[in-house]
């Protein structure tokens, strides 16, 4: 069953004789969100926030999404990265590349939001 979030699928197709792995996004009509990016990170136990985030980040359609985050959303996806001791300053920066106006704001709620190891 299809939840709302964006599914990969790979299938195999094949070029001169190799197996290529193709992957597709297959939901491309959910519009992208801090719950839909919570939603994520919450579902999957097995894969890291980071590399949640990061697969989010190379999506282009995410981009405007990143480019006018406020800070309290910010704040609020930093507060839910699970692995604080490494992925939550990495989260961190992967997104604040995207961020257009990035803002004392910004930093003052992700330290706030964060655990103390990375403050």
């Amino acid at each position: 069953p299809h939840d709302g979030l964006p599914l990969n699928v790979n299938h195999h197709e094949k070029s001169e004789g190799e197996d290529v792995i193709v992957t597709k996004q297959v939901d491309d009509d959910v519009a992208p969100s801090v719950s839909v990016l919570l939603k994520a990170m919450k579902k999957d136990a097995f894969v890291s926030d980071l590399d949640i985030v990061q697969r989010y980040v190379n999506d282009s359609s995410w981009n405007n999404f990143y480019a006018s985050m406020s800070p309290s959303d910010y704040g609020l996806i930093i507060s839910k990265v699970d692995d604080a001791m490494f992925d939550q300053r990495e989260v961190a920066v992967l997104i604040a590349k995207g961020v257009e106006n990035f803002t004392c704001e910004h930093v003052v709620l992700a330290l706030q939001n964060g655990d103390n190891i990375i403050r």
